[in-house]
C-alpha cells in the first residue's frame, strides 16, 4: 500500500506542478500582454503629444503672424494720418471738436497724458493737452459739459 500511496501522491504532485506551471505560463503571458499594452499606450501618448505640440506651434505662428500684420496695418495707418494732416490741422480739428469731446466725457476732472509718445498718437495727445489747458484757462469745466446731452 505504501507504493500505491506513493504513486498516488506522486501523481498529485505532478498534477500540482502542472497546474503551477500552467499558472506560471499564464502569468508570463499576462505580463507580456501588459508590456505590449503599455508600449502601445506609450506610443499613442507620444503621437498625441507630437500632434498637440504641432498644433500649438501652428497656433503660435498664426498668432505671431496676425500680430505682425496688425502692427504693419497700424504703422501704415499712422503714416497715412501723419501724411494727411499737419500739426496745425490736427490741433484745429481737436479745437473744433472740443464741445463734442467734452459732452462725451463722463468724468468730472479730465487730464490727458498721452502726449509723451512720438508719432501721430503723441501728436494728437499733445494737441488734446493744449486744447484742454486752453479750455480750463477760459473757465470751461469739462465735467459740467459732460452732464449735458450731446448735440445730435
Amino acid at each position: 500500500m505504501f507504493a500505491g500511496d506513493l504513486e498516488h501522491r506522486t501523481c498529485k504532485c505532478v498534477k500540482a506542478f502542472d497546474v503551477v506551471a500552467k499558472a506560471d505560463e499564464e502569468v508570463v503571458r499576462a505580463r507580456a500582454q501588459l508590456a505590449v499594452a503599455e508600449r502601445e499606450a506609450d506610443a499613442q501618448a507620444r503621437r498625441a503629444e507630437v500632434t498637440l505640440e504641432g498644433e500649438l506651434e501652428r497656433a503660435r505662428v498664426a498668432l505671431h503672424t496676425e500680430a505682425e500684420e496688425a502692427r504693419l496695418r497700424l504703422a501704415a495707418q499712422e503714416r497715412e494720418v501723419a501724411g494727411r494732416y499737419s500739426d496745425a490741422e490736427i490741433r484745429m480739428r481737436v479745437v473744433q471738436s472740443l464741445p463734442e469731446i467734452a459732452s462725451r466725457i463722463q468724468l468730472g476732472d479730465v487730464r490727458w497724458y498721452g502726449g509723451e509718445s512720438g508719432g501721430p498718437p503723441g501728436l494728437l495727445g499733445r494737441a488734446l493737452d493744449e486744447v484742454l489747458d486752453v479750455a480750463r484757462a477760459h473757465g470751461l469745466e469739462l465735467g459740467r459739459l459732460a452732464e449735458s446731452p450731446p448735440a445730435e
